[in-house]
């Protein structure tokens, strides 16, 4: 999947692993026939059991690459797959879709470098007013106070 990230300046960075990416194509339109062949001529299994849309994927744990010339109608999902090793001793059945699905999966966290390090330092990333990246630290957090109790005392 690709990452969510956050907004900028980045602090961080997310990803739902695993995950099987499904494409969801109407079946009722003049060119589902073109869509169908697009995705047997790339190896894609299908589930045509619903009534008014098609769906297929590969068993690909991880990053399945969206083609630019995917047909314009159809849809990217992504969810959460069984890996590999769940199966053992069989083999996944990657004609049946359900087989392929989980109920679990994990969220990974990624800090952005700056904030990692600020982290490292017992700080925390923050956003400023300006949408610029800063570290509270302890002695960042003595600061303002000092220049808060300098301040206060100017205009008493």
């Amino acid at each position: 999947m690709d990452n969510f990230t956050s907004p900028s300046p980045l602090l961080y960075s997310f990803s739902i692993e695993p995950f099987i990416t499904l494409f969801k194509c109407p079946n009722n339109l003049g060119y589902a026939q073109q869509v169908h062949t697009y995705f047997n001529q790339r190896n894609y299994n299908s589930y045509n059991s619903c009534k008014h849309h098609d769906f297929y994927y590969k068993y690909l744990v991880g990053n399945a690459t969206v083609q630019k010339d995917l047909p314009s109608t159809c849809q990217v999902i992504l969810l959460p797959v069984k890996q590999r090793w769940q199966f053992y001793p069989k083999q996944p059945d990657e004609t049946n879709i359900s087989s392929l699905l989980s109920s679990g999966f994990s969220i990974s966290f990624k800090l952005s470098p700056s904030c990692q390090e600020c982290h490292k330092n017992s700080g925390q990333c923050n956003i400023n007013i300006t949408n610029g990246h800063f570290c509270w630290t302890a002695e960042s957090c003595s600061y303002a106070a000092e220049s808060f109790e300098q301040f206060a005392d100017m205009i008493m």
